[in-house]
C-alpha cells in the first residue's frame, strides 16, 4: 500500500513541526498554529481483505512509516513504533521504563485505515476527572492524591473481521404453566402457585451478517479494560495516512491474523447463540444446540485512537483509558477499606432492624 503523505511534515509557513490537533481535525503547526488538511493517500481506499486468501499466502507487510522505529517492553510484551530520535520513554501500558530498542526479526503488518483522534488531551484530561468523581467506595482523597504521571495518544492496532454466518439449531422449548393448591399451615391457609413446564422439541435456521468485528490485536492493553472504551464507530475509517500518526504513538500488531480470526469467530458464534435462543418459542428453553457455517469472511487492519494514562494513588499505579474517538473512559482504582466496612456495618445493622421488627413477638393484649 502506499502511503503518499511525509511522516515529518513541516509547517507550510514557517518550516516548523506540525502535529494532528484532534479538536480541529486538522494537522496544526505547534509554533505559529497554522491549521493544514492531510494529504490523502494515493489509492484513497479502505482496503477489506479475503480471510481464505490471506491466511494461504504469504502476507506482505511494512512498517508504519518512515523515520520510526518499533520498540519492545520486556515487562508486558506491547511493541510500540516510536519516533527515530526517541531514545528513552516509558511504556504506555505499564509505565516501565524503555531504553533499549527492539529489532524485530520480520516484518510486520501494515495498517491500511484508521480512525483519527477526535478527542484532544484536555478532552481526555477532563474525562479522567469526571470519572474520579464518579468512582463510589473509593479513597476520600483520591481526587486530590491522584496524579496522572502521562498521558498518550496511541494506535492501536485492530482486526475488523466481516462475514456472513448461518446458523441451524434445536432445542427443547418450555411452556409453562401454574396451578394454583391450598395448603394449611401454622398460621391458617395459604395459597401457593406451583409451576409445571411441558417440553417440546424445536428446530430453526438464520442467517446473520457481521460488519466490522473488532478484535484488538495489542498484547499491551490490560484484560480487565475490555468495556465500552473498546467500542467504535468504524464509519469514522478513513484511508491510512502516517500524517494522522504526528504526535502520537502507534502500537504493533502483537496478535497475527489466524490468532484473530479463531478469537473473533468465538465471539460470534456466541452471538449466534443468544439470537438462537431468542427465536426458540416458549418461555424457556434446554439442550440448545447449534452449528455454524461462516462465508464471505473478510477483514481490514486498522488503527483505533486510544488515550492512555497511568496514575499514581500512595505509591500504586493504575490504568486509565479514554476511547480517542468517542470520550468513552474506563480504569482501576483503590478501594476504600474504612468506607467498605461502614457499608457492611450498615448493612449488616439495616438487616438486624428488619429481623427485629417483623420477626420479633409483640405483646399481645389481655
Amino acid at each position: 500500500m502506499s502511503t503518499a503523505a511525509n511522516p515529518r511534515r513541516v509547517c507550510v509557513n514557517c518550516r516548523s513541526v506540525v502535529e494532528w490537533d484532534a479538536a480541529a481535525g486538522r494537522l496544526r503547526c505547534q509554533t505559529c498554529g497554522e491549521l493544514q488538511a492531510v494529504e490523502a493517500a494515493e489509492d484513497g481506499q479502505i482496503l477489506d481483505h479475503d480471510l481464505e486468501s490471506a491466511l494461504s499466502e504469504r502476507k506482505v507487510r511494512g512498517p508504519l512509516g518512515q523515520g520510526t522505529r518499533p520498540i519492545r517492553c520486556e515487562t508486558c510484551l506491547a511493541e510500540v513504533e516510536l519516533p527515530d530520535e526517541v531514545q528513552a520513554t516509558r511504556c504506555e501500558f505499564c509505565r516501565s521504563p524503555l531504553v533499549v530498542p527492539f529489532t524485530a526479526s520480520e516484518d510486520h503488518y501494515q495498517p491500511e485505515s484508521l480512525i483519527p483522534f477526535a478527542i484532544d488531551r484536555t478532552g481526555a484530561e477532563r474525562a479522567f476527572q469526571r470519572w474520579l468523581r464518579g468512582l463510589w467506595l473509593r479513597p476520600r482523597n483520591l481526587r486530590s492524591a491522584a496524579s496522572v504521571q502521562t498521558l498518550h495518544g496511541v494506535y492501536i492496532p485492530y482486526w475488523a473481521f466481516g462475514c456472513e454466518v448461518t446458523t441451524r439449531w434445536s432445542a427443547d422449548a418450555g411452556y409453562t404453566h401454574y396451578e394454583t393448591v391450598r395448603k394449611k399451615t401454622d398460621r391458617g391457609e395459604v395459597t401457593e402457585r406451583i409451576a409445571h413446564t411441558r417440553w417440546e422439541p424445536c428446530s430453526g435456521q438464520r442467517h446473520d451478517q457481521y460488519q466490522d468485528h473488532l478484535l484488538c490485536a495489542s498484547r499491551g492493553l490490560a484484560t480487565e479494560l475490555s468495556g465500552d472504551v473498546h467500542r467504535f464507530d468504524t464509519e469514522g475509517l478513513l484511508p491510512y495516512s502516517s500524517e494522522y500518526l504526528l504526535g502520537f504513538s502507534a502500537e504493533r500488531y502483537a496478535v497475527g491474523l489466524r490468532e484473530a480470526w479463531k478469537q473473533a469467530k468465538s465471539e460470534i458464534a456466541d452471538n449466534q447463540v443468544s439470537r438462537c435462543v431468542h427465536d426458540i418459542p416458549g418461555d424457556s428453553q434446554r439442550e440448545v444446540r447449534t452449528n455454524h457455517q461462516f462465508q464471505r469472511v473478510r477483514f481490514k487492519h486498522v488503527l483505533l485512537p486510544m488515550w492512555i494514562a497511568a496514575y499514581e494513588y500512595r505509591g500504586k499505579v493504575h490504568r486509565f483509558l479514554v476511547n480517542g474517538q468517542t470520550g468513552e473512559v474506563e480504569g482501576t482504582a483503590p478501594h476504600s477499606a474504612a468506607k467498605i466496612a461502614a457499608l457492611a456495618l450498615a448493612v449488616v445493622t439495616l438487616l438486624a432492624i428488619l429481623f427485629y421488627v417483623f420477626h420479633t413477638d409483640k405483646p399481645r393484649p389481655f
